[in-house]
């Protein structure tokens, strides 16, 4: 009975924006109503898997990348070829999730919004960093898409057939995140219109073109998004070179250890694992087969007994790297509160994924999270939560069955030269190794997901240890609010500079992943000798070629912009900031209270709607009584 209630509660707070349907609802009988209800929430729940399905996807494919990357130490061709695969395949599903979920939520209307797992997409979807990346990635086909949106609007016009467009406004989406303003609560995928304004007819785009930059061009915050552009850039260039200079570092330190006694070499090998391990760019696959590669060409009980030792000297290196991250550089970290606000250790998705990790023994989810996310950062983010060592390193061991064969691909590709049947088998473990990665991160992705969509209300309700980093959040939020310098606030020949920065950035970016091999880049595998390797050659041969130099130093380059760019905005707004951050400061004390008390009001209370208007509440009414004309006030209460 009480689920009943419940359940109709529901429906109805559902129905409120159309009054008939409501009417139609309540005039049913009770088993009636109970069977419209059961059916409604069970189609809601079958959206909310569809939406959970493609956040896997998504997050999948930025796995595969990072996956990619590390099979350039092993197979270049193998990696070349999932790489163009994600690229295409990306392309691809954006597009049709895009219309897909466009045309879902105009269908479902209010119903698909109240969706956490839809309130998440929509928040994700207008984040800066995202946008940045959508705009990185689409780079390519976006002057194809803009020439055929002309060249079909001159043939509408050549045939007089007029098309007039409203552009449409997002409407506002309840959200369930306190920190979220109602002013940017808003569907990237509605098409509904409080304020309707007509797309002029002499346009040179097409309608729906035309809508789309007009929401980019007025909607979008561009400083921040040019910014991330060229933060993007070095990203990419520090992508590729980075496999391939760890190959020649490891191939180097192979001809040194081969010559040592093989106790010195293992003991060497964890070493040397170890330091790649701490440094954040690098992957581990390069790691693991170095190790197959040293330890079985070195081990002298034979080659079968090497791969074995191999394996073992592996995943104990992978253990020991997941205690020195977590302890010695996450939990350091973690110390310091402006860390611990940067990472978003109060924010849904990662208390989402800390009570995944905090499942005891070898949980699904919390095994795919340890073992298929990416070491550095999983291992150091353990650390910040502040987690169990122990039952970390005990969800990390299933991780030989991804180590294993990794490290024999190293092992085989060293006998290639005797049969070509070993450089396939070697291939094969590797193919295994990106198969089983993959595996791990679709179900890291459906776990996190699950623990948010089924936990919405303990993953979004503010906490009492959390009061530090929601004032960290609330005072960064208006300190930025007191100074906005928008795109058109820039004088032209900053334009001008930051434009050319950023196009710079994003074309070297777009020619190192498509064509880094072989047009900038030369091959070096593990397995290759030093002695042949040639840096630099004429710039057509070599491990650097003259495409990939020009690339590199134009990319380093480019960074002056981005300095030229921060340093304007900082010199306009440091007077502003600096009034502002000192207002808030007063009011600390105060704010801090009434969060505690917010915090735990809803501490043993359940999920209804009057909680989550009541956080809100919060947030709209100490914005507004921190205003700079009443700053010396203290916050009032939240009712």
């Amino acid at each position: 009975e009480r689920r009943r209630r419940k359940t109709l509660r529901v429906v109805e707070k559902q129905l409120e924006s159309d009054l008939h349907a409501r009417d139609a609802f309540t005039s049913l009988g009770p088993q009636q109503q109970d069977m419209f209800a059961r059916r409604h929430l069970q189609n809601l729940q079958q959206i909310s898997r569809i939406i959970q399905m493609t956040g896997c996807v998504f997050i999948l494919m930025l796995g595969a990348t990072w996956v990619a990357a590390q099979l350039i130490a092993g197979d270049g061709h193998l990696a070349t070829l999932v790489l163009g695969f994600l690229g295409v395949g990306f392309l691809s599903f954006f597009l049709f999730v895009f219309l897909s979920f466009r045309r879902l939520a105009c269908v479902m209307n209010e119903a698909v919004k109240k969706l956490p797992l839809y309130r998440l997409a929509v928040t994700v979807g207008q984040n800066d960093w995202i946008r940045a990346s959508l705009l990185f990635a689409f780079a390519p086909i976006i002057p194809v898409v803009l020439a055929m949106s002309v060249f079909n609007e001159m043939v509408r016009k050549c045939r007089r057939i007029e098309r007039t467009h409203s552009l449409p406004a997002r409407s506002t989406v309840e959200s369930h995140d306190p920190e979220v303003k109602p002013s940017v609560r808003a569907s990237a995928f509605s098409d509904e219109r409080d304020e309707q304004i007509v797309v002029s007819k002499d346009r040179w785009l097409t309608c729906r073109i035309a809508v789309q930059v007009h929401r980019m061009k007025h909607d979008w915050n561009w400083i921040s998004i040019v910014q991330k552009l060229y933060i993007l850039g070095i990203l990419m260039v520090l992508y590729v070179l980075s496999p391939r200079l760890l190959n020649v570092f490891l191939s180097w330190l192979r001809s040194i250890l081969v010559e040592l006694d093989f106790a010195v070499v293992a003991v060497s090998v964890i070493a040397a694992g170890m330091l790649c391990f701490m440094l954040p760019p690098v992957p581990g696959v390069p790691a693991y087969i170095f190790t197959g590669i040293i330890i079985a060409d070195t081990c002298p009980q034979g080659f079968w007994v090497g791969c074995v030792v191999a394996i073992v000297v592996s995943f104990l290196m992978k253990l020991l790297a997941c205690a020195m991250q977590q302890k010695f550089i996450g939990e350091l970290l973690g110390t310091r509160q402006s860390i611990r606000s940067q990472v978003g250790v109060h924010k849904p998705f990662i208390r989402a994924i800390e009570a995944v990790l905090r499942r005891r023994g070898l949980a699904l989810g919390k095994v795919a999270i340890l073992c298929g996310g990416p070491d550095w950062p999983t291992s150091v983010l353990a650390g910040v939560l502040g987690l169990s060592l122990c039952e970390m390193e005990i969800g990390t061991l299933p991780i030989i069955m991804f180590v294993a064969p990794c490290t024999l691909s190293g092992a085989f590709y060293l006998k290639s030269t005797e049969s070509e049947l070993w450089s396939r088998v070697g291939t094969l473990a590797l193919s295994i190794t990106a198969v089983i990665a993959l595996a791990l991160q679709l179900l890291a992705a459906w776990a996190i997901q699950a623990a948010l969509d089924e936990n919405e209300w303990e993953m979004t309700k503010p906490l009492e240890q959390n009061i530090d980093l929601d004032w960290l959040d609330f005072r960064a939020k208006e300190v930025a609010s007191s100074k906005v310098i928008r795109w058109s606030d820039l004088p032209r020949w900053l334009k001008v500079l930051t434009c050319c920065g950023a196009f710079i950035e994003v074309i070297i970016g777009q020619v190192f992943y498509w064509a880094a091999d072989p047009y900038c880049f030369g091959a070096f595998a593990l397995t290759d000798d030093i002695a042949s390797l040639r840096i630099w050659v004429d710039g057509k041969t070599g491990l650097i070629k003259l495409a990939g130099l020009v690339g590199t130093i134009g990319s380093a380059a480019g960074l002056i912009f981005y300095v030229i760019l921060g340093r304007y905005l900082k010199s306009q707004r440091a007077k502003a900031w600096e009034e502002r951050a000192k207002q808030l400061d007063a009011t600390e004390h105060d704010w801090k209270a009434q969060r505690l008390e917010l915090a735990r009001q809803m501490a043993n209370v359940t999920e209804m709607p009057e909680n989550w208007e009541e956080i809100s509440n919060f947030s709209s009414s100490t914005s507004a009584s921190t205003a700079p004309d009443i700053i010396g006030v203290a916050v009032l209460a939240t009712e």
